[in-house]
C-alpha cells in the first residue's frame, strides 16, 4: 500500500533527519509536507497523519525539525518560528522533485509555522489543512502563559540575551502543566500522561520503545520570546491559497478562536470542517476514529479544490 523510508536533506546548512512514505499507487504525484505540535518529533502525530495519508495515494514527508529528535542542529531544543518556516519550505522543495504539486498539512501549534511557511514569498506550497490548531494570538497567548504574558516575555528576553551574550542555555518542561511549565494552563495529569510516555529521558524508556523517536520534555526558555509574540491573524489575512481548517468545540484554543480566525482567512476557497463530538487535542495525535476522519476530509479538500 505504501513505502517507507528514512531521508535526510540540508536546511541551511544543518542536515534535517525525515521519513518519506511513497504509495504504491501515486495521486497525481502530489505531496504532503506535515508539520507537528510544539516541540515535537516525527514519530508523534506526523507519522500517524503520513502513514494514511499514502495508502490514499499522496507521497508525503515528515522530519523532525532542527535541534529536535534524530536531525542535527544547536542549540537543541528551541521552538523558533522563523527556523520551523524554513524548513517546511525546504522539504517542500525536496519533495518538489519528485511531485507536481506539494500542500502543506499543520497540526496543533505547527498550524502557525505552516501558514507562516504558505504564504511566505515564492512558497511551493499551494494547499493546506490546518487541523486542531493552537492558533497563537495575544488572547490565546495570555491563556497559554497562565496569565502570566508580561512576566513570561521578561524571563524570555532575559534568557535570549544571555544565549546571544556567551551561549548560556536555560530550559524549562513542556509539561504536566506546573507554574513553570512551557504551558502551565494546561491539565497536569492529562497532559503528561500522554506525554511522558515519549520522553527519552525517563529512566523506564527501554530499547523496545525506541519507535517513540527522540522526544526531549523541556525547551528552551528564550523560545518564548517569538512564540508568545507571535499574532498568526495578520497571516491568515495574507492567506489566499485553498485553504482547510478542521476543529472541534474541545480542541485547543476552544470553540470560537478558529471561528473567527476562519472568517479571516483571504482565500476564496477555504473549508471549515467542525467535528461533532468534542474530540479533544490528544484525539487529533492519536485516536485512529478521529484521525481516520480528519485525514478523509484532508484528502476530499486536496483532491477537489
Amino acid at each position: 500500500m505504501y513505502t517507507h523510508r528514512a531521508v535526510s536533506y540540508v536546511v541551511e546548512g544543518t542536515k534535517v533527519a525525515g521519513v518519506l512514505f511513497e504509495p504504491a499507487v501515486k495521486k497525481a504525484t502530489t505531496g504532503i509536507v506535515v508539520l507537528g505540535p510544539i516541540g515535537y518529533v516525527k514519530e508523534q502525530s506526523p507519522m500517524q497523519y503520513a502513514s494514511r495519508l499514502a495508502i490514499q495515494g499522496f507521497t508525503t514527508l515528515i522530519f523532525d525539525p532542527r535541534g529536535h529528535g534524530e536531525s542535527e542542529g544547536e542549540p537543541r531544543r528551541v521552538e523558533d518560528p522563523d527556523a520551523k518556516c524554513a524548513e517546511v519550505i525546504a522539504a517542500a522543495k525536496y519533495l518538489e522533485s519528485s511531485c507536481a504539486e506539494v500542500y502543506g498539512l499543520g497540526i496543533c501549534q505547527g498550524v502557525n509555522w505552516m501558514t507562516k511557511a504558505v504564504v511566505s514569498e515564492g512558497s511551493p506550497l499551494s494547499k493546506v489543512a490546518l487541523v486542531a490548531g493552537n492558533y497563537l494570538t495575544p488572547q490565546v497567548n495570555a491563556i497559554m502563559t497562565g496569565g502570566n504574558l508580561e512576566k513570561r516575555l521578561a524571563e524570555a528576553d532575559a534568557a535570549l540575551a544571555a544565549f546571544e551574550k556567551d551561549g548560556t542555555l536555560t530550559y524549562r518542561p513542556i509539561v504536566p502543566g506546573g507554574p513553570d511549565d512551557m504551558v502551565p494552563f494546561l491539565p497536569r495529569a492529562e497532559i503528561g500522561t500522554w506525554y511522558n510516555e515519549w520522553d527519552t529521558t525517563a529512566s523506564a524508556r527501554s530499547s523496545f520503545q525506541r519507535f517513540r523517536g527522540k522526544w526531549e520534555n523541556r525547551l528552551a526558555i528564550h523560545s518564548e520570546a517569538k512564540l508568545w509574540r507571535h499574532d498568526v491573524t495578520q497571516d491568515f489575512h495574507r492567506l489566499t491559497k485553498p485553504t482547510l481548517l478542521i476543529h472541534s468545540d474541545a480542541a485547543a484554543t476552544g470553540p470560537k478562536v478558529p471561528r473567527v480566525l476562519f472568517d479571516a482567512i483571504a482565500a476564496e476557497n477555504k473549508t471549515l470542517v467542525w467535528l461533532p463530538d468534542g474530540e479533544s487535542q490528544f484525539m487529533f495525535y492519536e485516536h485512529p476514529l478521529t484521525i481516520d476522519t480528519c485525514v478523509s476530509h484532508v484528502v476530499d479538500f486536496f483532491s477537489r479544490v
